[in-house]
């Protein structure tokens, strides 16, 4: 009678630690997901080899792009916390347009919003998921508050400074060349 091999450690768990010597194997270890016990996307992040399954298979579905959208979105969380930036601190916000605390400045995070936004989000992306009109104005109206924001200030500074130069050298006939 031939006995069936009983599967390694590595075949029947996700190593959340790492391999500390050939025989000692960190405790913080979870059992995979049996796919019967698979209740949300989160959980196939647990297992690389499933992920890359469900992958394929996004991509067969013509669906990929939410798939990479959602790991995008999962790092730009992780980028979030690694910067002490605080994602729920805009909830208890009146407005998403009005300032915030915990302002994000990181260049990498700005440039993570941007790509998120012009590769998934706008209309004609390249990877444009497929969103509600609700939820794609929602996110170019936040965008177009922004910048409301911005030239009303920009606007204060040259209405109090810039323009009344510029009346004050017109008017003493002072011209500038630009060249």
């Amino acid at each position: 009678m031939q006995s069936t091999p009983l599967p390694s450690i590595r075949e029947e768990y996700v190593d959340q630690g790492r391999v500390l010597t050939d025989s000692i194997i960190e405790i913080n270890i979870r059992r995979k997901p049996s796919l019967a016990e698979i209740t949300n996307v989160d959980m196939i992040f647990d297992d690389p080899i499933l992920l890359e399954r469900f992958r394929d298979f996004t991509v067969l579905d013509f669906s990929v792009e939410n798939l990479c959208f959602y790991e995008e979105y999962r790092d730009f969380k992780h980028a979030l916390t690694l910067f002490n930036v605080d994602p729920g601190s805009n909830q208890n916000r009146q407005s998403l347009a009005e300032p915030n605390d915990e302002e994000i400045t990181n260049p990498e995070i700005i440039q993570m919003i941007l790509n998120i936004y012009s590769e998934y989000i706008m209309n004609g992306s390249p990877s444009e998921l497929n969103l509600t009109e609700f939820a794609r104005l929602g996110v170019s109206n936040y965008f177009a508050s922004i910048f409301d924001n911005v030239a009303g200030e920009i606007l204060r500074l040259m209405n109090g400074c810039s323009l009344m130069r510029f009346i004050a050298m017109e008017k003493e006939g002072k011209r500038f060349e630009t060249s």
